[in-house]
């Protein structure tokens, strides 16, 4: 989750040069960047189509899952939305909205809704998916929550 602008372009540089297909994986899966440059590379990238197109679903998605707060990677994502949609696979566009995933955070569920609100219909479906599964993690959490505050109170 940790890695500086550099290291997201030397990712990036070695993923472009390899024909080794294992190397290529793992370099996309490596990419789970949560520091603002280095996102911002790695959207760049793959908006210029340094990714093949099959691979643009894990590197986006990877993003996703590794930031919790997710304010700035929309705002960066907002940057590049149009040219990444352009470069995914047509099966892949209208599941945009659950590849970038909300973490199981309300405001995040927000920010995706806000952004796929407004993109058209292609991405209703994807979209209530995603809301869905969002809003029954939290209502899972709370109530795992509330189980752990009813086992560990009467034990203080």
């Amino acid at each position: 989750y940790n890695g500086s602008e550099a290291t997201a372009q030397r990712y990036i540089d070695v993923y472009v040069k390899t024909r080794d297909a294992v190397q290529k994986a793992n370099l996309r899966r490596a990419m789970y960047f949560t520091n603002d440059a280095a996102i911002d590379v790695v959207l760049s990238a793959v908006a210029d189509g340094q990714f093949t197109s099959g691979d643009i679903s894990s590197v986006i998605g990877g993003l996703f899952y590794a930031n919790v707060d997710q304010d700035s990677l929309y705002a960066l994502f907002q940057q590049y939305v149009d040219d990444i949609e352009q470069r995914l696979p047509g099966f892949y566009r209208p599941l945009m909205p659950q590849l970038t995933t909300a973490g199981c955070t309300a405001s995040n569920s927000g920010r995706q809704k806000a952004l796929y609100g407004e993109r058209g219909s292609q991405f209703q479906i994807s979209l209530a998916k995603s809301q869905e599964a969002t809003a029954s993690c939290i209502d899972n959490k709370l109530r795992g929550l509330e189980s752990a505050e009813g086992y560990l109170n009467p034990r203080q």
